[in-house]
This record gives structure tokens, sequence and C-alpha cells, in this order.
């Protein structure tokens, strides 16, 4: 369980850039996505990749791969209605942090997720100052503050 601020953001695109490094994940990217979700233990088994091609295939989900081809910074949307796209999981390994991988995700999602919506929201750890700011300088809110249970497969 994490406390977490709510963040939003609406028509002002003050701070989005266009990545040039962002890509969509898919299913051939199983691999690298399942070995991202468990670098704390390693352990990458074929029902992992299976669970991780398989989460790829059905939901939008982009990353930066580094220029040694590692999968260093991933995002997701979380969840998607008429007015509002939910971003959720921006995560950068820590050998690739302050280089810009994690502005790069959050910008490219809510470009997206303000093509099909009015609102895009996304959560924050409370305790993550560094990602609270980003999100500040890109334009986003802090909206309400919150609790939220984390699933990872």
């Amino acid at each position: 369980m994490e406390t977490e601020l709510i963040m939003a953001f609406s028509d002002n695109r003050v701070g989005i850039a266009n990545s040039k490094r962002a890509v969509r994940l898919s299913r051939k990217n199983a691999l690298d996505y399942a070995a991202f979700q468990n670098q704390e233990n390693g352990n990458v088994t074929a029902e992992k990749i299976r669970i991780a091609g398989d989460f790829l295939e059905k939901e939008i989900v982009f990353g930066i791969f580094a220029d040694n081809g590692e999968l260093a910074s991933v995002g997701q949307i979380h969840a998607r209605a008429t007015h509002n796209w939910i971003i959720s999981g921006v995560e950068t390994l820590p050998n690739y942090r302050r280089r810009g991988y994690s502005r790069e995700i959050v910008s490219e999602f809510t470009d997206l997720a303000l093509s099909h919506a009015k609102i895009v929201t996304l959560f924050v750890d409370s305790e993550n100052k560094a990602a609270i700011s980003l999100c500040q300088n890109l334009g986003y809110k802090i909206i309400e503050t919150g609790v939220r249970l984390i699933y990872n497969f």
C-alpha cells in the first residue's frame, strides 16, 4: 500500500515535449518487460514472460530502451474513460535515472491521452519529491491525496 498524490493535467500543453525514444511495447518486448518488472529478484520465468506478453498485447505501455538495449524506463495507461485517462506505473531503473526518461514517458502519455480525453490523471508516491516536481514542471497539479494498493505480477 502506498500513499499517493493524485495529479491532473488538462488542456494546457506547456512543458510537454514529443519523445523520440519512447516506444509502445508489444508482445515482442515481453522478455524485456518481465525482466524490468522482476528487477529486484531477477526471477523471470516462462510463465512471467507469457503474462507480460498478454498484458502488453491488451494494454498501452510505453518504454525507453537505453543505448545498450536494456529497457530503462516504462509507464502505462491504467484506465481509459471518455473524459479521463489515467497514467500509472512510470518507473526508471536506478542506473538510468536523471536522463529525462520518465519525463519523456509522461510526456508521451500525456500527449496521447489528451488526443482522446480532456483530463489526464496520474498517481505519484507522496514521498517521491523528484517525480512530483517533474509532473508539476510538465503542467500537472495536485488534486488529491489517496491510498492505492499495488499489484505486481
